[in-house]
């Protein structure tokens, strides 16, 4: 009875399963997260605001992810920025050579057409003093001829004039309200659009210019292909040996016999072509980002890695 009593004054020690709280702890932890909250896990995160260790495993590698996605999309729109820039700035150039150009040609064309109406006249007073006439007829038809071309030449001419007017309706009424003394200084470079020495040269080299109506359209039609397609410098003599070898490829049967030394001279125009080969050989690594964005826009990406500077 005794050794009873002593047993109950010692007590009893008892061992129980905490497997409850386990299961309930396990649980807890497993709790499903969804997006919403893992973005603005990563944002407090990102903000400095948390720490990545005090969230479990399986957050922390998605956030990882989301953070990744995000960093990618940065990357992209910047590639798709700096690709639209660079785009933008390569059209305003080849613009601005078009204008120039095309105010050349127009310039050269109006000065010959000039010269045919002065010989024209020149050559039916000769005629008359002589009383030839058949020569005075042929000189009545080669200045009708010409007034015609002179008539087609000034309608094309007010065309470029009122294209920038249209295009800029709010410049042109912002100058008319400007001093004249003002207007008269902002039309002083106008001189500065005088025909291009390169282009006079070839011009005089080539007498159809302007004479043969077929022949020079085929002339502009050249020159838009080999500038807007091709990226020909319109003042290189790269660009006039380009023209003069198609102009003669398909008109042979309008130039002299001694083709020969011609295609001398138009030789140095397969340089292009070896400029091109060799561009075409040069590599260029695009990044993943840059992969992506190409075909974002559709742009093969061999245009696109035109846009990538080294």
């Amino acid at each position: 009875m005794a050794e009873e009593n002593q047993d109950e004054d010692l007590g009893q020690e008892v061992f129980l399963d905490d497997q409850t709280e386990e299961d309930t702890s396990s649980t807890e932890t497993d709790e499903p997260v969804s997006d919403a909250q893992v973005a603005d896990a990563a944002a407090r995160v990102e903000e400095g605001e948390d720490n990545l260790e005090d969230y479990s495993a399986s957050v922390q590698k998605r956030i990882g992810k989301l953070t990744a996605k995000l960093r990618e999309a940065e990357r992209q729109g910047q590639e798709a920025t700096t690709f639209a820039q660079q785009v933008f700035e390569e059209n305003k150039k080849l613009k601005g050579r078009m204008e120039k150009l095309d105010t050349g040609y127009m310039s050269e064309y109006g000065a010959r057409i000039e010269a045919q109406i002065g010989a024209a006249r020149k050559a039916y007073k000769e005629a008359y003093e002589a009383g030839d006439t058949d020569a005075m007829i042929q000189a009545q038809e080669s200045l009708a001829r010409a007034t015609t071309d002179k008539d087609r030449y000034e309608h094309a001419k007010k065309r470029a004039e009122d294209r920038p007017q249209q295009a800029a309706p709010e410049a042109t009424s912002a100058q008319a309200q400007q001093p004249a003394y003002q207007q008269t200084q902002q039309q002083q470079p106008a001189p500065q659009q005088q025909t291009d020495p390169k282009a006079q040269s070839w011009a005089e080299n080539n007498p159809w210019f302007g004479q043969d109506e077929v022949m020079t359209y085929a002339a502009f039609g050249i020159h838009r292909k080999l500038v807007e397609e091709e990226g020909f410098d319109p003042q290189s003599d790269e660009y006039y040996n380009a023209i003069d070898q198609r102009m003669r490829r398909e008109f042979p049967h309008k130039f002299s016999e001694p083709k020969s030394s011609k295609k001398s001279q138009v030789a140095p125009a397969g340089s292009s072509a070896s400029r091109s080969t060799k561009q075409g050989r040069k590599s260029v690594k695009l990044s993943p980002s840059q992969v992506a964005i190409a075909k974002k826009l559709n742009v093969p990406l061999e245009e696109y890695a035109k846009y990538v500077k080294d």
